[in-house]
């Protein structure tokens, strides 16, 4: 008798964590992210273990950072729409894979703050020759992505979803302009060696990070 309970009740619950999705059903999320923003989601039940989501993410922050010994105010821009696939290797349907590809519209805005004097390259120039001196870093193209996440089920329509992953692209592209040429020849190669140098210091963020919380409801 004993025996036969347990079995009923794995049966159940068995039963129970098939009924969180079937094929057809579509969904809407809203969530944020530690380095993509705020955004939203669409998902669709393309089978038992995979749904597809449309993905649209986006933000803007700024901050003061120094780069290669050059002190900028920034104004960090994060916009990452996307499609993703999403593969649950259990009836539960809470752990999953994750793989896709967003169109990187990720970028950095900044300019020097004020000073006496700036060390571009081999060489140091008055600020007041300089003038604004300002670097673009961007990135593009599509990029892939690969994570993991975690579906926590509140009733059998909404559930809190949890991912964390990295995208896998190139390399950022930096653009520095200045408004003024100090005289003497050598500025313009100095300033080409200190944009190479910042695009080198850079180059490790063609793997970035991604981690998000999303609320997510299913029609």
């Amino acid at each position: 008798m004993f025996t036969k309970k347990i079995v009923t009740f794995a049966s159940l619950a068995v039963a129970s964590s098939t009924v969180f999705a079937e094929v057809g059903d579509i969904s809407i999320g809203v969530g944020a992210g530690l380095t993509q923003g705020t955004g939203f989601e669409i998902g669709y039940e393309v089978s038992e273990n995979v749904t597809v989501r449309a993905v649209s993410y986006s933000g803007e922050l700024s901050r003061t950072e120094s780069l290669d010994d050059i002190s900028y105010a920034m104004t960090i821009k994060t916009e990452t729409p996307g499609l993703m696939v999403d593969f649950y290797p259990s009836e539960g349907r809470s752990f999953r894979l994750t793989a896709g590809a967003v169109d990187n519209g990720n970028g950095l805005s900044a300019t020097a703050a004020a000073a006496v004097s700036y060390d571009i390259g081999q060489n140091t120039y008055a600020a007041a020759d300089v003038g604004s001196l300002k670097s673009e870093i961007a990135f593009s193209g599509i990029t892939p992505y690969v994570g993991l996440g975690y579906q926590m089920h509140a009733t059998k329509q909404l559930s809190i979803d949890f991912d964390a992953g990295m995208l896998i692209g190139s390399a950022p592209v930096v653009t520095m302009t200045t408004s003024g040429t100090p005289v003497g020849g050598t500025f313009e190669a100095d300033l080409e060696e200190e944009r190479k140098g910042l695009e080198g210091d850079l180059s490790s963020f063609r793997y970035l990070p991604m981690a998000k919380i999303a609320l997510t409801y299913k029609f």
